[in-house]
């Protein structure tokens, strides 16, 4: 399948993404761009769940993970689940190679966010009281994503994912 993006992604991303040629791929690229794809191919190739093709990802994604964080401490299986998204999640060097490259549109730059987000949430829990992974690759990262951002920019992306979690919710 051939991407149409602006921006240039990590060749190991270039390889799942011609793999990815399902509809719902070809849905993720027009609303979320590459960097979904690639993070949908991940997760399918790791067979951590089934995707639900009638929910949106970034919702899919942020119920899955909310709901692991929430089950954690009583459920072994949504700790390991948990582990698991986060392994499939790009690293905080590849993000940051997509940073600096061409201007993303908004959808795009807030299927980021979300995995900053999460990643940051995650390891402010799971590494107490030490912290190491936060504080030299998360927060770094995303003090740069926020730092290319301008304060309206980052509201829309907020507002955009919680109108889709509550289209999702209703």
């Amino acid at each position: 399948m051939e991407l149409l993006r602006t921006y240039e992604v990590p060749d190991d991303w270039k390889e799942l993404e011609k793999e990815e040629e399902s509809e719902y791929s070809q849905r993720l690229l027009a609303v979320y761009g590459p960097f979904s794809v690639v993070l949908y191919a991940r997760i399918r190739n790791g067979k951590l769940f089934t995707i639900n093709v009638e929910k949106d990802f970034a919702v899919f994604i942020t119920e899955f993970y909310m709901r692991c964080i929430g089950e954690m401490d009583t459920n072994e299986k949504a700790f390991r689940d948990l582990k698991s998204l986060i392994k499939l999640f790009p690293s905080s060097s590849k993000i940051l190679k997509l940073l600096h490259s061409q201007k993303k549109n908004v959808k795009e730059m807030m299927f980021m966010k979300l995995a900053i987000d999460i990643l940051e949430h995650y390891h402010k829990i799971i590494e107490k009281p030490l912290f190491t992974t936060l504080q030299r690759k998360v927060l770094p990262l995303a003090l740069k994503f926020y730092s290319t951002l301008e304060e309206e920019t980052i509201s829309e992306m907020n507002n955009l994912l919680n109108s889709r979690i509550d289209k999702s919710n209703s």
